[in-house]
């Protein structure tokens, strides 16, 4: 198994946003992966596959902070979804109900039911497999690679078990205290710049922010269509007399 980073274990601003879905309105965003075969998997191919995808990152579970100011934080899922298996052979009508019903299965990271795994025999002989998980707890990239390391044998990525220890409880005052010293100095900054710099002199005007165009020069003016000369046309009437030069014939 290949342990995932401890700083990368603390939830994110997006990983919050997509968790807050589940709550107020209840509108969480879920990844589907289908897959349509030629032929039935085996019940233990598939038990084996949703095995091998539990030992990985997918199984998670966001837990709260036991500090106020501090991030929450993902921890192993203590238990593995049950493999879905419908019992009755589907139609080719029944596909996409079935997928959808599938897709709008309950999930909730914050009880550590994070993804599900589901298949389905279909009338000519083949099967579904759908795959739902949390877009919380991963976004499409994040799932083929669990899929793959699944599937191939590779070593999963894991997450360390929920720790109630004393370690765990500094480690969120330390959080607790960066986040506080990250917000001062976006106070402080906003601050400054809504004064126009603090550091600037008594009644000088603030610079500009920069355009990323070429500045011009001092004492340029740009042209005026108006002012500018204009060429002027001399019409010569067929059979009239112009100005004769040597040489010229008539």
């Amino acid at each position: 198994m290949m342990a995932i980073d401890h700083a990368t274990v603390r939830l994110t601003f997006g990983d919050d946003l997509f968790l807050r879905r589940h709550r107020g309105v209840g509108t969480p965003i879920v990844n589907q992966f289908v897959w349509r075969l030629d032929h039935v998997v085996p019940t233990a191919a598939l038990v084996r596959l949703r095995d091998e995808l539990a030992r990985g990152a997918l199984s998670r579970r966001a837990d709260r902070p036991r500090v106020p100011g501090a991030r929450g934080r993902w921890s192993r899922a203590p238990h593995a979804p049950a493999l879905d298996v419908e019992p009755t052979v589907l139609q080719e009508c029944d596909v996409v109900d079935w997928l959808r019903s599938n897709h709008t299965a309950p999930l909730h990271p914050g009880r550590g039911d994070s993804w599900r795994l589901a298949s389905a025999r279909l009338s000519d002989g083949g099967s579904l497999l759908s795959l739902i998980v949390d877009h919380a707890v991963a976004d499409g990239g994040a799932m083929v690679d669990a899929v793959e390391r699944a599937a191939s044998g590779r070593a999963p990525l894991t997450l360390p078990d929920r720790d109630g220890t004393w370690g765990t409880l500094r480690a969120d005052l330390q959080d607790a205290a960066r986040q506080v010293r990250a917000v001062v100095r976006w106070g402080a900054t906003s601050a400054l710049r809504q004064r126009g710099g603090a550091t600037s002199p008594a009644g000088a005007t603030p610079a500009p922010p920069p355009t990323g165009r070429p500045r011009p020069r001092a004492g340029w003016s740009p042209p005026s269509w108006r002012s500018a000369a204009r060429p002027t046309w001399r019409l010569q009437r067929r059979g009239t007399a112009g100005p004769s030069t040597p040489g010229s014939s008539r």
